[in-house]
């Protein structure tokens, strides 16, 4: 019986997640960030330590981007 109520339970504890997005966002960065190989696969940068310094590198100037929005 517990089984059942697990089940039941289980669409609205996804549902939940699904719902916050900025968790689930978090998540799966977090998820992307944790190897070399998850790193490799998602960006196609072959090592965490590289795709750090990129981010490092860029971060400064993406600070200053302007978007051009055509109105």
């Amino acid at each position: 019986m517990c089984c059942i109520e697990e089940l039941e339970e289980q669409p609205k504890s996804l549902t939940a997640t699904l719902s916050d997005k900025p968790r689930l966002k978090r998540e799966l960065f977090l998820d992307v960030m944790k190897n070399d190989d998850s790193v490799h696969f998602y960006t196609g940068i072959p090592m965490l330590g590289c795709h750090n310094t990129v981010v490092n590198l860029i971060t400064p100037e993406a600070d200053e981007l302007k978007y051009w929005y055509k109105n």
